[in-house]
């Protein structure tokens, strides 16, 4: 539990310093979001109670080349039974629209946490799990030039497969 809350807390501190810059140096971005997680896991694999919850998340959006991004991101899950998180290492590409609307595609990888409460490990068994994931996403924001709103929709696949739907800020 505390290894990936020091990471966590490391990643968000290391965010804020990057983003702490003149106007007109807008690259990387910070982002903050929220949305809703879905994962399917069949009953035998449950590691905590509720595999679906509302989630919050932190992210770093640095351009690599022309219309290419590096968005590492962390998303924290609220469910019962224990906690859960996502650390992943994503990449996208930004569609030519020609308007201040944009548009992207991208995919990644990384780590789905969960560690279940004490109560899960006493009656069922289970421990804490780290699995490894990849997933694919779509995007759609708007250029507000200092702040940038969007949603996307998210695909994770893992021993667990889910979707992500959410909607944050990158400043």
């Amino acid at each position: 539990m505390r290894q990936p809350m020091r990471l966590l807390i490391l990643l968000g501190v290391a965010m804020l310093v990057v983003g702490v810059q003149p106007a007109a140096a807008r690259d990387p971005w910070i982002g903050v979001r929220v949305g809703f997680y879905d994962f399917k896991f069949p009953d035998a694999d449950r590691v905590i109670e509720d595999d679906s919850g509302a989630s919050i998340g932190i992210e770093l959006l640095a351009r690599i080349a022309h219309r290419i991004y590096f968005n590492p991101n962390v998303d924290y899950v609220f469910v019962d039974g224990g906690k859960e998180a996502t650390f992943n290492a994503d990449f996208h590409y930004d569609f030519p629209t020609h308007s201040r609307t944009m548009l992207w595609l991208g995919a990644g990888a990384g780590i789905h946490w969960q560690d279940p409460n004490d109560d899960l490990r006493f009656r069922r068994g289970v421990e804490t799990e780290t699995d490894p994931l990849v997933n694919v996403f779509v995007g759609v924001g708007y250029n507000g030039h200092r702040v940038i709103p969007y949603a996307q929709a998210k695909y994770v696949a893992s021993k667990n497969p889910g979707v992500q739907l959410m909607a944050g800020l990158r400043f």
